[in-house]
Protein backbone atom coordinates (compact mmCIF):
# COMPACT_ATOMS: atom_id res chain seq x y z
CA UNK A 1 0.00 0.00 0.00
CA UNK A 2 1.43 3.29 -0.89
CA UNK A 3 2.85 5.33 1.81
CA UNK A 4 1.00 8.92 2.62
CA UNK A 5 3.61 11.70 3.82
CA UNK A 6 2.25 13.43 7.28
CA UNK A 7 3.99 16.45 7.55
CA UNK A 8 5.95 16.63 10.72
CA UNK A 9 7.96 19.90 10.10
CA UNK A 10 11.65 20.35 10.63
CA UNK A 11 13.47 21.34 13.58
CA UNK A 12 15.03 24.94 12.87
CA UNK A 13 18.30 26.38 13.92
CA UNK A 14 16.87 28.77 16.67
CA UNK A 15 14.89 27.34 19.34
CA UNK A 16 13.62 27.82 22.89
CA UNK A 17 11.27 30.02 24.99
CA UNK A 18 10.79 33.18 24.96
CA UNK A 19 9.38 34.38 22.01
CA UNK A 20 6.74 31.98 19.85
CA UNK A 21 5.80 32.70 16.30
CA UNK A 22 3.58 30.35 14.45
CA UNK A 23 3.70 30.42 11.15
CA UNK A 24 1.84 28.45 7.74
CA UNK A 25 3.51 27.66 4.46
CA UNK A 26 5.27 30.34 2.73
CA UNK A 27 5.13 32.92 5.33
CA UNK A 28 8.24 34.22 6.99
CA UNK A 29 8.72 36.14 9.97
CA UNK A 30 11.55 39.53 10.93
CA UNK A 31 13.23 39.68 13.95
CA UNK A 32 14.58 43.56 14.67
CA UNK A 33 16.29 43.67 17.84
CA UNK A 34 15.68 47.43 19.10
CA UNK A 35 18.11 47.44 21.94
CA UNK A 36 21.15 48.54 19.46
CA UNK A 37 20.81 50.66 16.71
CA UNK A 38 23.66 52.15 14.37
CA UNK A 39 23.92 55.33 12.71
CA UNK A 40 23.27 55.95 8.77
CA UNK A 41 25.86 56.63 7.12
CA UNK A 42 27.87 55.07 9.91
CA UNK A 43 31.15 52.13 10.20
CA UNK A 44 28.37 49.82 10.84
CA UNK A 45 26.37 50.53 7.74
CA UNK A 46 29.26 50.27 5.49
CA UNK A 47 30.32 46.69 7.19
CA UNK A 48 26.50 45.90 7.03
CA UNK A 49 26.05 46.52 3.51
CA UNK A 50 29.06 44.64 2.62
CA UNK A 51 28.21 41.64 4.59
CA UNK A 52 24.53 41.57 3.41
CA UNK A 53 26.26 41.32 0.20
CA UNK A 54 28.77 38.47 0.38
CA UNK A 55 26.04 36.71 2.01
CA UNK A 56 23.57 36.77 -0.93
CA UNK A 57 26.83 36.41 -3.55
CA UNK A 58 28.17 32.92 -1.84
CA UNK A 59 25.27 31.69 0.72
CA UNK A 60 23.85 29.40 -2.63
CA UNK A 61 26.86 27.80 -3.84
CA UNK A 62 26.79 25.02 -0.55
CA UNK A 63 23.95 26.43 1.66
CA UNK A 64 25.44 27.71 4.24
CA UNK A 65 28.18 31.23 4.68
CA UNK A 66 28.94 33.20 7.04
CA UNK A 67 31.21 36.47 7.07
CA UNK A 68 32.97 39.01 9.37
CA UNK A 69 33.31 42.26 7.99
CA UNK A 70 35.39 45.60 10.00
CA UNK A 71 36.13 48.87 8.60
CA UNK A 72 37.82 49.96 11.75
CA UNK A 73 37.15 48.04 15.17
CA UNK A 74 34.58 47.15 17.63
CA UNK A 75 31.76 47.92 17.58
CA UNK A 76 31.62 48.50 13.85
CA UNK A 77 32.49 44.55 13.48
CA UNK A 78 29.39 42.98 11.34
CA UNK A 79 28.83 39.30 11.83
CA UNK A 80 26.74 37.41 9.20
CA UNK A 81 25.17 34.44 8.32
CA UNK A 82 23.54 32.94 5.91
CA UNK A 83 21.58 29.56 5.67
CA UNK A 84 19.59 27.60 3.74
CA UNK A 85 17.55 24.27 4.74
CA UNK A 86 19.09 21.04 3.41
CA UNK A 87 16.18 20.10 1.42
CA UNK A 88 16.58 23.96 -1.07
CA UNK A 89 17.87 23.49 -4.36
CA UNK A 90 20.73 25.96 -4.88
CA UNK A 91 18.37 28.37 -7.73
CA UNK A 92 15.78 28.69 -4.95
CA UNK A 93 18.26 29.46 -1.66
CA UNK A 94 20.16 32.09 -4.34
CA UNK A 95 16.75 34.14 -4.90
CA UNK A 96 15.94 33.67 -1.62
CA UNK A 97 19.23 35.42 -0.45
CA UNK A 98 19.15 38.26 -2.40
CA UNK A 99 14.99 39.05 -1.87
CA UNK A 100 15.92 39.05 2.01
CA UNK A 101 18.74 40.86 2.21
CA UNK A 102 16.61 43.40 0.72
CA UNK A 103 13.84 43.10 3.09
CA UNK A 104 16.06 42.88 6.32
CA UNK A 105 17.05 46.19 5.55
CA UNK A 106 13.89 48.08 4.98
CA UNK A 107 12.37 46.23 7.67
CA UNK A 108 14.86 46.18 10.12
CA UNK A 109 16.35 50.19 8.96
CA UNK A 110 19.07 51.32 12.04
CA UNK A 111 19.13 47.58 13.78
CA UNK A 112 22.33 46.09 15.00
CA UNK A 113 20.72 42.65 15.48
CA UNK A 114 18.10 41.11 13.01
CA UNK A 115 16.91 38.16 11.10
CA UNK A 116 14.83 37.22 8.61
CA UNK A 117 13.82 33.51 8.49
CA UNK A 118 11.48 31.76 6.05
CA UNK A 119 10.97 27.80 4.87
CA UNK A 120 13.40 28.91 2.37
CA UNK A 121 16.23 30.74 3.51
CA UNK A 122 17.56 32.49 7.00
CA UNK A 123 19.98 35.28 6.92
CA UNK A 124 21.01 37.17 10.29
CA UNK A 125 23.81 39.72 11.18
CA UNK A 126 25.28 40.88 14.51
CA UNK A 127 27.23 43.49 16.14
CA UNK A 128 28.54 40.17 18.57
CA UNK A 129 29.96 36.95 17.17
CA UNK A 130 27.50 34.61 17.20
CA UNK A 131 28.56 31.62 15.07
CA UNK A 132 29.47 28.69 18.05
CA UNK A 133 26.55 29.48 20.02
CA UNK A 134 23.07 28.32 19.66
CA UNK A 135 20.01 31.08 18.92
CA UNK A 136 18.01 29.71 22.04
CA UNK A 137 16.12 33.17 22.21
CA UNK A 138 13.53 32.73 19.30
CA UNK A 139 11.12 29.24 18.36
CA UNK A 140 9.86 29.31 14.82
CA UNK A 141 6.79 26.54 14.34
CA UNK A 142 5.67 25.68 11.13
CA UNK A 143 2.03 24.30 11.46
CA UNK A 144 0.41 21.36 9.04
CA UNK A 145 -3.09 21.88 8.25
CA UNK A 146 -3.27 17.89 8.92
CA UNK A 147 -4.62 16.60 11.89
CA UNK A 148 -3.37 13.03 13.69
CA UNK A 149 -6.79 10.80 14.01
CA UNK A 150 -4.65 9.24 16.74
CA UNK A 151 -2.99 11.99 18.75
CA UNK A 152 -1.30 9.83 21.33
CA UNK A 153 0.10 7.46 19.22
CA UNK A 154 1.50 10.37 16.46
CA UNK A 155 3.06 11.98 19.52
CA UNK A 156 4.84 8.92 20.53
CA UNK A 157 6.39 8.11 16.94
CA UNK A 158 6.85 12.20 16.28
CA UNK A 159 8.95 11.82 19.29
CA UNK A 160 11.01 8.54 19.02
CA UNK A 161 11.73 9.95 15.03
CA UNK A 162 12.81 14.11 16.20
CA UNK A 163 14.90 12.29 18.97
CA UNK A 164 16.58 10.21 16.62
CA UNK A 165 17.42 12.45 13.83
CA UNK A 166 18.27 15.27 16.21
CA UNK A 167 21.00 12.74 18.04
CA UNK A 168 22.31 12.09 14.18
CA UNK A 169 22.56 15.84 13.14
CA UNK A 170 24.21 17.02 15.94
CA UNK A 171 26.72 13.79 14.90
CA UNK A 172 27.33 14.48 11.28
CA UNK A 173 29.57 17.21 10.25
CA UNK A 174 27.01 18.32 7.86
CA UNK A 175 24.77 19.30 10.70
CA UNK A 176 21.72 17.39 8.66
CA UNK A 177 19.77 14.54 9.20
CA UNK A 178 16.16 13.55 8.03
CA UNK A 179 14.58 10.24 8.58
CA UNK A 180 10.95 8.71 9.05
CA UNK A 181 8.85 6.17 11.23
CA UNK A 182 5.53 4.73 10.74
CA UNK A 183 2.38 6.36 12.12
CA UNK A 184 -0.22 3.79 10.52
CA UNK A 185 0.18 0.96 7.79
CA UNK A 186 -0.29 3.34 5.02
CA UNK A 187 1.13 6.48 6.91
CA UNK A 188 4.62 7.71 7.33
CA UNK A 189 5.38 10.29 9.53
CA UNK A 190 8.91 12.36 7.89
CA UNK A 191 11.53 14.82 9.86
CA UNK A 192 14.21 16.99 9.34
CA UNK A 193 16.57 18.65 11.94
CA UNK A 194 19.58 20.93 11.09
CA UNK A 195 21.51 23.36 12.54
CA UNK A 196 23.97 25.27 10.97
CA UNK A 197 27.38 24.47 10.68
CA UNK A 198 29.19 26.63 12.72
CA UNK A 199 27.72 24.77 15.96
CA UNK A 200 29.78 22.26 17.48
CA UNK A 201 27.24 18.65 18.28
CA UNK A 202 27.31 19.79 21.78
CA UNK A 203 25.54 23.05 20.74
CA UNK A 204 23.75 21.68 18.19
CA UNK A 205 21.89 18.62 20.46
CA UNK A 206 21.18 21.24 22.82
CA UNK A 207 19.26 23.65 20.51
CA UNK A 208 17.42 20.61 18.96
Amino acid sequence: MQSMMLDAGFLLLVSCILHFYYLSKGQEVTYCDNSMNYTSGSAYQQNLNLTLTSLAANASLTGYYISTVGLGQNPNLVYGLKNCPGFTPKEVCHDCANSVVTKIIQRCPNQKVAFVFNESCLPQYSDLPFFSTADIVIKLVFLSPQNAEDPVLFRSQLGSLLGNISSNAAADTSRLADGRTSYTSSIDIYGMAQCTRNLTGDECLRCL
